[in-house]
């Protein structure tokens, strides 16, 4: 059984050894390990995002959002943040963050720590108005966001 820090959250960037999301334990480094997460959480959104939702957005306009959640000790997602222009999408971008599966935890040396996830990303709507949307917005087409 591995030690505990329960002190503040470390940024996902600065931790000796990162979360690892299911399915990406085979790999070696953090790098490629955080750009794993970055996909595999792009799939997950992707798929569970109600996209029904947006069909009154302008598909036009260019939407920016922001993400920061953290990931305990457990491995657990916890206060999510999701900002976006529009609350509704904020809403629904945080029930779907806050349904991650749980991950390995991040490690500082020999002790489990609890690890903060910022990202951002803009889209714009590839579609016309008024019709269906068959996903975000292309928001996750490259995978998730730029993590910070």
């Amino acid at each position: 059984i591995l030690p505990i820090d329960e002190g503040k959250p470390k940024n996902i960037n600065s931790v000796e050894f990162v979360p690892v999301y299911p399915g990406c334990e085979s790999l070696d480094t953090n790098k490629e390990k955080i750009a794993c997460m970055s996909s595999k959480i792009g799939e997950f959104i992707q798929n569970k995002f109600r996209t029904d939702k947006f069909n009154d957005l302008d598909p036009d306009e260019i939407y920016k959002v922001y993400v920061k959640f953290t990931i305990d000790t457990s491995g657990a997602i916890k206060d999510v943040i999701f900002r976006a222009a529009n609350s509704k999408m904020e809403d629904e971008g945080i029930r779907v963050v806050e349904r991650l599966p749980k991950m390995v935890p991040g490690k500082q040396g020999r002790c489990k720590c609890q690890c903060n996830v910022y990202a951002t990303d803009c889209f714009q709507s590839e579609l016309e108005k008024n019709k269906n949307l068959e996903s975000v917005y292309e928001l996750f087409k490259d995978g998730f966001f730029d993590l910070l």
